[in-house]
């Protein structure tokens, strides 16, 4: 039951489209810096050939653009670091030394499930800089938010073509013998030369063929649309099309083994193919069926009461937060088939996590415990099951799933600190000396009344992995602060799916 508190402090409060713009912005901030500042990965050598090359959309607008100092790119991100930043800052937001990375404790190691996701919001927060901007009438703003703008799609145009570079290595270095994706070891001596990399430990993990599938259609889909700024013709397309395709009849070719694997796994692939289905333009109908066969062995792991078994043939529960997953899955299935079954299915598990919420805190039990833990990938999948019933979900949840998301928000984000920054806080409240506003990293340009000046971040933007919750003490605590590039990938590609999830068309 909703308690009358939580109730009046999300109507009085904040509304959806807040946490929407919030969670926009914190993402933003996370790519931006990985992708363009923090030297984290393995680095591509470029020259200013190339760069001119990319560039060529602004330059046909004719609109003057300056480019950002030192930008460093990346071919390939590592999984781990202590992220602080290695130089003093020396008063100038476009010079990107300034949010370098600090590498004596970076692990070094390059994992698909990290890749994968990287592109992933390379891409969408790329389309959103590059054309949802547009929507700004620049006529009646001031030259200040107007140049945001500008610099925003230049930045947009990096982000998209680092999404190909690193597409492309993951094809070519993160698979073994057999063409699967692995994790692997970078031992390169010479970072901007021919990588050397070692196989890992782990033998190839399902849900990484699954991410690399939907990187590879996230990819194809954005080179063929002729209104982005990487339109590059059917010649690349055709060939992330080709790699999207080989993992998919490796899906179908190994159906017995993916329908009874583990029910987090099951959904990855479920929502990848899914993703497949939507980069077809000819023979969907054999993609449907298999998206069918997946959804319906996902729905047959539910029971009456709304617990989902961990796999098809055992007892054992799935954890809460692969239920959320489940929950976004099946109302992707839904989406796509049109089978209403797969809507009510996950209405059930929904109603069933209600059972674990917890209004004074605003929180999910996710386990058995006197305190609350949550990693950011828990914290990311928590969101989408609940972004997805908002949108897409039956109409007697929709508004329950709209409060949950907003209070779960504000508690598992904002209250708990696992990203360094409050959005809140970020703009100043006048423009002070030797502030400059920054072109990409802080400055919010969906807002054209907001002009004021920022001051720079004092650590990178990135997720924490944990943190801990204790309702006795009523107190928040961060359980190191590491970023691991895979949790924090995936929460941020969620969050970008907040206020922008038009990676497909709704069946509705």
């Amino acid at each position: 039951m909703q308690s009358i508190k939580e109730y009046a402090t999300i109507k009085n409060d904040i509304k959806v489209q807040d946490i929407a713009n919030k969670s926009m912005n914190y993402s933003r901030l996370c790519i931006l810096s990985l992708s363009l500042m923090s030297g984290f990965g393995l680095p591509w050598n470029f020259d200013k050939g190339t760069i001119s090359k990319w560039l060529k959309p602004i330059d046909n607008l004719g609109i003057k653009y300056t480019i950002p100092d030192n930008i460093t790119l990346i071919r390939a991100i590592y999984k781990k670091s202590e992220p602080r930043y290695l130089n003093a800052y020396n008063g100038n937001q476009k010079d990107f030394h300034n949010f370098l990375w600090d590498d004596s404790n970076f692990e070094k190691t390059i994992t698909p499930h990290s890749q994968a996701f990287l592109i992933m919001n390379e891409i969408m927060l790329a389309k959103y800089l590059y054309n949802n901007l547009d929507n700004i009438d620049s006529q009646n703003n001031s030259s200040k938010v107007i140049n945001n703008i500008i610099d925003n799609k230049v930045a947009a145009i990096f982000l998209a073509n680092s999404a190909i570079i690193q597409g492309e290595f993951l094809s070519n270095y993160l698979r073994n013998s057999d063409g699967l994706f692995i994790v692997k070891n970078d031992l390169t001596e010479n970072p901007y030369g021919e990588p050397y990399l070692q196989d890992g430990d782990t033998p190839p993990i399902v849900s990484d063929q699954a991410f690399v599938l939907k990187a590879f259609c996230y990819i194809s889909q954005a080179i063929d649309n002729k209104s982005f700024p990487i339109h590059k013709g059917d010649e690349i397309s055709s060939k992330f099309k080709r790699y999207s395709k080989q993992i998919y009849e490796m899906f179908l070719n190994s159906k017995d083994e993916i329908l009874n694997c583990k029910t987090r796994d099951l959904t990855n692939v479920l929502s990848a193919c899914i993703q497949f289905y939507l980069t077809e333009k000819a023979n969907r109908e054999y993609v449907l069926e298999f998206i069918t066969i997946l959804a319906l062995e996902l729905e047959s792991r539910v029971d009456m009461s709304g617990n989902v078994a961990r796999f098809s043939d055992q007892p054992h529960l799935t954890s809460s937060s692969s239920c959320f997953n489940s929950i976004k899955a099946l109302i992707e299935a839904y989406n796509t088939t049109g089978i209403y079954k797969f809507l009510d299915c996950a209405g059930i598990i929904y109603k069933r996590l209600d059972l674990l919420w917890n209004p004074s805190c605003s929180l999910y039990s996710l386990d058995n415990d006197e305190k609350y833990e949550y990693t950011c990938r828990d914290i990311g999948s928590v969101l989408a099951g609940l972004n997805y019933v908002r949108l897409f979900g039956s109409d007697d949840l929709k508004n329950d799933s709209e409060r949950k998301m907003i209070s779960f928000f504000k508690s598992a984000i904002e209250s708990s600190e696992i990203i360094p920054i409050n959005m809140d806080k970020l703009v100043s409240n006048s423009c002070k000396k030797n502030k400059t506003p920054s072109i990409i990293l802080y400055k919010d340009v969906t807002n054209p009344a907001d002009e004021e000046h920022l001051s720079p971040l004092p650590k990178p933007p990135v997720f924490f992995k944990k943190f801990t919750y204790k309702p006795k003490k009523s107190k928040y605590s961060i359980n190191g602060k590491s970023f691991y590039s895979d949790y924090g990938l995936f929460t941020s590609y969620e969050l970008i799916n907040v206020i922008t999830p038009d990676h497909y068309k709704p069946f509705l």
